[in-house]
């Protein structure tokens, strides 16, 4: 009797086009047949391309013995092409003309540039960022001891890098125009709560340019509950003094995302030829109708009694970290004005379990302690149905929110599958609404 199998883990093969530090020619490498063909690395098919990039840098100079940047990903039909800058060239290897690659690379490698891309995946900047970052270290007299590192690339909100220093390690992010401005809105957040936010070491506010020192500390999903009631509880007192000071956060360009425009942003979402053709006509038709609902379900959480206030639309356990008997919320950029609840309820959706009854379960010991401190403002059994109803029409916030974030940057591969999958929350959860009498 044989062993059994191992079952193999699924890949995603990513094709290399990386480009030359000083000319147009790009790395080659020869195939099985000799034939000249761009360079591949594999890596875990369910991984998030951005959250690969130190991945993908080592691998590249253990193989080939060169430093790049991951910039983009530039195509991915009958496969993934990721472009990339070498920052070295050594003269060992085969550096190619696009047009001498076979046809295939040809879409990849001559893919215009969009006017909306981020700048940090276009080729000069990561060089750029580490040496404004090495001047304002120096300002600060603290010692680079190492060579900076790339940790998030080939993603149009942001980009983050690395440096080693003699006091630790400390992170460049640069963040796009079409999100807050989040080392000013850092900045000012530090003012109010300054121990639940990154220490910024120096900004750019305009290029929206920031250092911070690493904060160091255990991401609280790899810990328990309590952690998450806590850190749901300080996020809500920090939401409840933000509710004063919009003209703060707006000043740090959050937009004004109010539940009226949300509303009104419905009707577009499931026009989009996108959504169009990616449900049946029975779905699209159950869409129209849930809009039709939800318009009513909006107007009833915006006459509930709660401010608006600062909301980061990206709360979530994979963003808060326990550190020094504290927790600190990082990652900002995706911050508006907007009803406060649709911070907590995003946390909600990252916390998982089977079957979803027993997640239920520990959900709502959660929402107790986030709702704590709103009892300033309005009675415990007004809250729970103020929230209940902002769960219910969470997935069609959440939906309507990626629908106008991919109208306000360059289209983004994989984003027209997570809108769908947005889309199909929608129908679902309203679904599971449906069975449970609209009790959430």
């Amino acid at each position: 009797m044989s062993a059994p199998q191992s079952k193999r883990e699924a890949l995603t093969t990513y094709h290399l086009l990386i480009r030359h530090p000083r000319d147009v020619r790009v790395l080659a490498v020869r195939d099985e047949n000799n034939a000249p063909a761009l360079p591949t690395v594999n890596r875990p098919a369910d991984a998030w391309l951005p959250s690969e990039t130190e991945h993908l840098t080592v691998e590249i100079r253990n193989r080939f013995g060169i430093r790049v940047v991951i910039l983009h990903e530039a195509t991915r039909d009958d496969s993934s092409v990721v472009e990339a800058e070498s920052l070295d060239a050594p003269p060992n290897l085969q550096w190619l003309a696009c047009d001498q690659l076979p046809r295939k690379w040809h879409k990849a490698a001559t893919k215009p540039v969009h006017p909306l891309r981020g700048a940090w995946e276009l080729r000069g900047f990561f060089t750029n960022a580490v040496d404004w970052s090495q001047a304002r270290l120096d300002e600060l007299k603290i010692k680079a001891t190492g060579a900076a590192v790339q940790v998030k690339g080939a993603w149009a909100y942001s980009t983050v890098i690395r440096l080693p220093t003699s006091g630790g390690d400390v992170y460049f992010k640069a963040v796009s125009s079409s999100q807050a401005n989040e080392p000013l809105l850092l900045k000012r957040l530090a003012q109010r709560s300054p121990r639940n936010v990154p220490e910024l070491l120096a900004s750019d506010d305009d290029r929206r340019w920031m250092l911070m020192r690493d904060f160091g500390g255990t991401e609280t999903h790899k810990l328990d509950d309590h952690h998450h009631l806590e850190s749901m509880k300080r996020f809500a007192e920090i939401q409840l003094a933000a509710s004063a000071e919009l003209d703060a956060w707006r000043g740090a360009g959050c937009q004004d995302r109010l539940l009226e425009c949300v509303a009104c942003s419905m009707d577009d979402l499931i026009a989009d030829p996108v959504v169009a053709r990616g449900v049946n006509a029975a779905e699209l038709e159950r869409l129209t109708t849930i809009v039709h609902e939800y318009r009513g379900l909006f107007e009833e959480l915006t006459a509930s009694g709660l401010p608006n206030t600062l909301v980061n639309q990206d709360f979530r356990i994979g963003n808060v970290v326990w550190s020094d008997d504290r927790y600190v919320f990082y990652d900002w950029a995706d911050s508006v004005i907007t009803h406060p609840f649709f911070s907590a309820t995003r946390f909600l959706n990252f916390i998982h379990d089977k079957p979803p009854l027993e997640a239920n379960a520990r959900h709502e010991p959660m929402i107790e302690a986030y709702l704590e401190p709103w009892q300033a403002v309005l009675a415990i059994e007004k809250l729970r149905k103020a929230f209940a109803l902002a769960r219910r029409i969470n997935a069609m916030y959440q939906a309507v929110r990626f629908h106008l974030a991919m109208r306000t940057s360059e289209p983004m591969i994989g984003w027209e599958e997570c809108l769908l999958a947005q889309v199909n929350d929608v129908l679902v959860n309203e679904s599971r609404c449906r069975c449970r009498g609209s009790k959430w």
